[in-house]
Parts: C-alpha cells; structure tokens; sequence
C-alpha cells in the first residue's frame, strides 16, 4: 500500500476548518446589511397574495443606477418583514425628484408583477 505524501495528510484537517466559514457564508442570516442582497435571497418572506402590498422605507441612497433605471438604497428593517441591507429598487425617473448618493430618503416600497422591488413617492429627508 502506498503513502501519501506528507503535504496530503492535512487535507481532511484543511476541510473541517474551512466548511464551516463556507457554510457561514452561505447563510442569508449571517450577510451584512452593507452588502447588496443576492438575488433569490431568504431575507423576507412575499407572499403571493402580498404582491402589490406597499411598505415605508426609510434609507440612504449609496448610488444611483440611471442605466438600470433604478437606485441602490441602504434601508433601514422593515418591522415583521424585512432586515436592514443595501438592495437595488427600480424607479420611474419621471417621478424622481433630483437625488444623489448619501441623501436619506423615505418611499414606498412593492413588489411589482415581474418580482422586481420598485419604489414610489421618493422624498428626501433630513437625517
């Protein structure tokens, strides 16, 4: 029977200490509320009978996204619905007043019939 050389012996040592950061990272949970949700994330509940329900949201605009016709907004939890993160919202640049990055907003919030979030009555704020 051959042995394996010695640089291999730690591998299952390698494995068992790098799982579990691997599986931390995985959990929607554990994301911090400065990174972007991912798409198809766990981090609230929409029920399809909840589709055109409207929520207030109260944020800070990190940037605008005038090629996506949307913003990325840091926004505060959603009582019962939503944790705090940074997520990106489609908006009518019609209806938007002038807005920049680092301007603390209030809006409402849906779910349009695409599954996309969308934001509405945009309003900058003092923060």
């Amino acid at each position: 029977m051959k042995t394996l050389p010695r640089s291999y012996r730690f591998l299952p040592l390698l494995g068992a200490l790098t799982l579990p950061l691997s599986l931390a990272a995985a959990d929607p949970a554990k994301q911090s509320a400065d990174a972007p949700a991912p798409a198809g994330c766990s981090c609230c509940v929409v029920k399809p009978t909840e589709a055109g329900k409207t929520y207030t949201l109260r944020g800070i605009i990190q940037s605008e996204l005038p090629e996506r016709q949307a913003l990325l907004v840091k926004h505060e939890e959603i009582p019962g619905f939503m944790q705090a993160m940074t997520m990106m919202f489609q908006i009518n640049p019609e209806r938007l007043p002038p807005v920049k990055a680092g301007d603390t907003i209030t809006a409402t919030m849906q779910r349009s019939d695409a599954g996309t979030w969308l934001l509405e009555d945009v309003q900058v704020i003092d923060p």
